[in-house]
């Protein structure tokens, strides 16, 4: 474990550094990217992976008889079958949210539930759903 604290005394810490960070980035964004761009369905299988994203690309016309929703519904059953969850981001509508959970959908997010925040502008939102269970399952106001 000396190689580090060298390394940082010397120049070369700085491209060291530089191509760590990007080859995490490359790397994770290859995970998370099943179904979009060059990813392989395998990986389904080789990594560790326990939830599947469906990309907005295939979520904004659902619901609406819309050209994706076979690959969707596929996605859904594939999941399921490898005993994985699903999380769909992009949801705008109603409409898209319950076309969503009457196929088996098991989490959603986007900006029906409410717009991207800054984390500290959501701690009383986050403390409300503490109190959702207390109070019948509500879904409590987003406050700021």
């Amino acid at each position: 474990m000396e190689f580090v604290p060298i390394a940082e005394e010397t120049p070369m810490i700085v491209g060291m550094g530089t191509w760590l960070l990007r080859e995490s980035a490359r790397r994770l964004t290859a995970w998370r990217a099943v179904g979009t761009g060059y990813s392989s369905l395998s990986y389904l299988h080789r990594l560790p992976v326990g939830i599947v994203k469906i990309d907005r690309s295939f979520v904004m016309d659902v619901g609406a008889e819309g050209t994706n929703e076979p690959i969707v519904r596929a996605v859904l059953a594939m999941t399921r079958a490898m005993g994985q969850r699903v999380v769909a981001e992009g949801v705008e509508t109603g409409v898209q949210r319950d076309w969503l959970r009457a196929q088996g959908c098991d989490l959603v997010q986007g900006s029906f539930y409410g717009k991207a925040d800054r984390p500290e502008n959501l701690t009383g939102w986050i403390e409300g759903l503490g109190k959702k269970a207390a109070h019948g399952g509500r879904r409590p106001s987003r406050t700021r």
